[in-house]
């Protein structure tokens, strides 16, 4: 059986904070310690948010077979719930479809998370070239254009999730 120590030590500070109201500032060091080692954690963690539910089948188990850690939501508010949930450090990058047809499609939640989480890598992927196109000179998320090759999503992340750490600790 594995043990969550993220989990146990959250747990043993709300204990600690309810007994002690004096050792906040010793709480919120530890927090931060936390946040930086979820940030520093071997494993890169992806938010995948597509409409698609094969797509998302497909992604998972691609990069789950290089190594990433992958959560899969189906519009943009369950990728904005997941964000708020896992805290601010536990991704590295998010792939958004850009437009679902139930729900917030990625171009209606880049805002927020790029405003909430800017230290993440966005990536929009869509099939629709004209909107696609309209997009082309954004400079705050990278385009990935379906259908997409393995290896051009593996080298976006690779190089998101490095940038993303480093924009994390620059921005500390």
């Amino acid at each position: 059986m594995s043990i969550n120590w993220d989990k146990e030590i959250k747990s043993a500070l709300r204990l600690l904070q309810q007994s002690n109201p004096n050792i906040q500032e010793a709480i919120v060091h530890l927090e931060s310690i936390l946040k930086q080692n979820a940030m520093l954690s071997s494993t890169d963690r992806v938010l995948v948010m597509d409409d698609n539910l094969d797509m998302l089948e497909l992604l998972q188990e691609i990069l789950t077979g290089h190594g990433y850690e992958v959560v899969c939501v189906s519009h943009g508010d369950a990728a904005l719930e997941e964000l708020r949930k896992q805290n601010e450090t536990h991704f590295h990058a998010v792939i958004l479809d850009l437009v679902v047809r139930n729900g917030k499609g990625g171009l209606s939640v880049l805002s927020e998370i790029r405003e909430s989480y800017p230290h993440l890598t966005i990536v929009l992927s869509s099939g629709h070239p004209i909107e696609m196109e309209l997009l082309k000179e954004n400079k705050d998320f990278i385009l990935l254009n379906k259908p997409w090759r393995t290896r051009e999503i593996l080298q976006i992340l690779e190089r998101g999730c490095a940038v993303s750490r480093e924009n994390y600790f620059l921005s500390k």
